[in-house]
């Protein structure tokens, strides 16, 4: 059995507009689990984040990824339009309509906790993980590293730890992310198509301050964020940009991680029939 802990960031304001960047990042580091607590304990204890990044701690971080990762990768979404603004069009009409649906209905109040993860931006980022989370899983198996001990089902046994920053917000929207992962193993199609049986161990949503190797997809975003958007986005205050750019230039280099770049032109998931369903059982 192969066990790996993933660990993503997001880096960009997560709205319908923001003046400072066209694009969205986020990042994602796949680590041997058993790796994990000697990595972290040779994290130095005053290394900051990315925004208050030195020369010293951004080289650290650069070189951890580097030669201590199975994988890293970033997606990058740029806001195009119309879809980027249609999209929170739709969510918000969405949104409103399954409130007044709540409120029309004689339902226990937990249901109606349930809404926070309609949000437009909720939505959103659900959706940037699972696109960054399908890019590392897949050059990360693609890279060769995982077991081939074969278990009774005839599947490659695969563990999973799940660390994500605290870009999520609140009880109920942590445990459909949660939710979401479960459900996900159970319905893969590794399973058939490469014999690989996912399980999730954990899902955690923390801080930097809670799991230092968060600082590693936080600081991989940090970097890609600023090359995306070098005129707009503001470096840390300690690191000249012509660092940044080198540091950039070796990640991008890395052979088999990637930097993937992509137009939005999705919708809002159509989910009123299946919410409904739920207020009204």
């Amino acid at each position: 059995m192969s066990f790996w802990s993933l660990y993503f960031d997001i880096s960009g304001r997560i709205a319908e507009l923001d003046p400072e960047t066209e694009f969205v990042t986020v990042s994602g580091v796949a680590l041997e689990t058993s790796r994990c607590r000697s990595l972290r304990s040779s994290i130095h204890p005053k290394c900051g984040k990315w925004r208050n990044a030195s020369t010293q701690s951004a080289k650290d971080i650069v070189e951890m990824l580097l030669n201590e990762t199975v994988c890293f990768v970033v997606f990058q979404l740029q806001r195009t339009q119309p879809a980027w603004s249609e999209f929170w069009s739709d969510g918000r009409v969405s949104y409103e309509k399954m409130v007044k649906l709540a409120k029309s209905q004689k339902i226990p109040g937990r249901k109606k906790d349930l809404l926070p993860f309609m949000q437009p931006g909720v939505v959103m980022r659900y959706y940037l993980l699972s696109e960054c989370s399908a890019l590392l899983l897949g050059l990360s198996i693609r890279g060769g590293k995982l077991s081939n001990i074969i278990d009774a089902s005839g599947l490659r046994s695969l563990e999973l730890e799940i660390v994500a920053d605290s870009d999520i917000q609140g009880d109920l929207n942590k445990c459909e992310f949660e939710n979401i992962w479960r459900k996900w193993a159970t319905t893969t199609r590794l399973r058939d198509i490469l014999h690989i049986g996912p399980e999730i161990d954990a899902v955690r949503i923390e801080t930097e301050q809670q799991d230092p190797l968060l600082l590693l997809p936080d600081y991989l975003a940090g970097v890609s964020h600023y090359e995306a958007s070098v005129n707009s986005v503001i470096p840390p205050i300690d690191l000249p940009a012509t660092q940044i750019d080198a540091l950039f230039d070796r990640l991008r280099e890395a052979a088999g991680n990637r930097l993937q770049q992509c137009y939005f032109d999705k919708k809002y998931p159509t989910i009123e029939r299946t919410i409904e369903s739920d207020f009204t059982s």
